[in-house]
């Protein structure tokens, strides 16, 4: 932390002042501040998670960060998230809720939960099991805001704060890509990958030329769109199942 704090100040001290651009002033951070909140964010990893931990904290506010472990079969290690969240200079805690997605899946087997009649909901029950089981561990570390990544296009910031209102109508709720100030310090990812190098932070951004399309998954399954698979020329086939394969690849005699 002492490094950073260093070279941030370094960096600054050389710049001519006409360069140093100033951090715009979120209103809504600085209340946090005031009234002594505590921020847990919810985090990945990415590029987002450690841009957004990073600025927080930087801006005064008391930050911790949660992830949840429900048996995403995508992440080889979920344990790598605090290893990349480190050079933030947060904590980061992992939650096991596995047993909680498991129930929760038989429960969406039990009242046939699909999504208008079609693929199950096993990406929008991971959502409720995430923010339920993430709210109570952050209460247990005095945690007082939930701070989600959501963008604010998607159904997932209306999960993540109406559960969140529903289960404790007096815990706040933080999205950083609907605060004004954010949004105009980073407008895209050139420069959240700026302002963490600017901290000695690397990210390193995996090439999407493989896989061009998003994937939530849990252990009740994969949910996949966006990017290439909003174009009805693209074959679904392009997807990889992760949890079995396509009955073409399936071997011919029972294993």
């Amino acid at each position: 932390l002492k490094e950073d704090a260093q070279s941030h100040s370094i960096f600054s001290h050389h710049l001519p002042s006409s360069q140093i651009r100033k951090m715009p002033e979120s209103e809504i951070l600085k209340n946090y501040i005031k009234n002594g909140d505590v921020v847990g964010i919810c985090v990945s990893g990415g590029l987002d998670s450690k841009t957004v931990a990073l600025r927080l904290r930087l801006a005064g506010v008391k930050v911790k960060c949660f992830t949840a472990d429900i048996g995403q079969p995508d992440e080889e290690d979920i344990n790598d998230i605090v290893t990349k969240m480190a050079p933030c200079g947060v904590e980061t805690i992992i939650v096991d809720l596995k047993n909680e997605i498991a129930e929760a899946a038989m429960e969406a087997v039990a009242c046939k939960a699909s999504y208008d009649g079609g693929y199950w909901q096993s990406t929008g029950i991971g959502r409720y099991v995430t923010a339920r089981g993430l709210l109570q561990e952050m209460k247990k570390h005095g945690c007082t805001v939930l701070s989600h990544g959501a963008t604010g296009r998607g159904n997932d910031q209306v999960r993540f704060e109406r559960y969140v209102n529903v289960m404790d109508p007096t815990f706040k709720v933080y999205a950083p890509w609907r605060d004004p100030a954010l949004l105009e310090e980073f407008p895209g990812r050139s420069q959240m990958l700026t302002y963490l190098e600017k901290h000695g932070i690397t990210h390193t951004i995996v090439s999407q030329a493989k896989k061009r399309y998003s994937t939530d998954a849990n252990i009740c399954g994969l949910s996949n769109e966006a990017e290439d698979l909003e174009s009805m020329e693209t074959p679904m086939t392009i997807v990889n199942p992760v949890m079995g394969v396509w009955p073409k690849d399936a071997p011919d005699a029972v294993e």
